[in-house]
Order: C-alpha cells, then sequence, then structure tokens
C-alpha cells in the first residue's frame, strides 16, 4: 500500500497537468504569436478611429466595448498613426468626409489585444474605449 500512493498521485497529478493544458487554449479567442507583434511591442497604446458621437459616452462614464467580432477593426500604436490612417482613408474616399470620426485610445496591452494581418494590426478581441484623442 505504501508504494500504490505514490502511483496514485502521480496519476492524479499527471491528469491535472494534462487538464490544465487542454483547458489553458480556446480557439475563439486567439492569441497573437509574439513575433506577429515584435516591432510593436513598445507602442505606448492602441489607437483606432471611431464615431465621434461615442465622446458623449464617455462624458457620461459610459463604458463602450468595441468588438471586433462583426468585423475587422484596423488598431495603430500611437494617435499620430490613426490620425494620419483617417486622413488617408478620407483622401482615398474609403471614409465619408461627412462621417464624424475621431481618435479614440483603448484599454489593454498591445501584445494581448492586437494580430497582425498582412501589413495591418487588427483588434484581437473586444476592448473597453479610454478616451477620445485630440
Amino acid at each position: 500500500m505504501h508504494q500504490s500512493l505514490p502511483l496514485r498521485l502521480s496519476f492524479l497529478l499527471t491528469c491535472c497537468l494534462a487538464m490544465g493544458a487542454c483547458g489553458s487554449s480556446n480557439p475563439q479567442d486567439p492569441a497573437p504569436l509574439p513575433a506577429q507583434n515584435k516591432a510593436t511591442e513598445k507602442c505606448p497604446g492602441i489607437y483606432i478611429f471611431a464615431p465621434a458621437r461615442y465622446i458623449v459616452n464617455l462624458v457620461v462614464k459610459d463604458q463602450i466595448v468595441i468588438d471586433p467580432t462583426r468585423h475587422p477593426i484596423p488598431v495603430y500604436c500611437t494617435p499620430e498613426q490613426a490620425h494620419k490612417a483617417l486622413k488617408e482613408a478620407r483622401d482615398n474616399g474609403k471614409v465619408p468626409a461627412s462621417m464624424e470620426l475621431r481618435v479614440y485610445q483603448l484599454d489593454g496591452e498591445w501584445s494581448d489585444m492586437v494580430r497582425k494581418d498582412g501589413d495591418k494590426y487588427l483588434l484581437n478581441r473586444t476592448a473597453l474605449l479610454l478616451d477620445a484623442v485630440e
């Protein structure tokens, strides 16, 4: 009986480790590979451009959740990059000049929230809008 206790303990430990390995992967929310974000790991934040009306929600302290599951949402490393991308989208006719948009900062870490798709970076999972950027 003395020898079977270590065997049972080993078996239980092995089962726990195996279950933990299975439970750690979530196919609905894939984590970006470190190599994908290597060039931009030192980004000061995550920025997007979105409807200007969100500023009202921020003023009244409503939480605004940005959800990339409906369509891809490009993200930028700095506010300047986001402003430049918005200007280019307007200049190219991808965004109508009449559409009021602002640059906002999102809550989260770049390496956790962003995935690379070709030469673009996209929001990988839902994020809270933190603040508008001038």
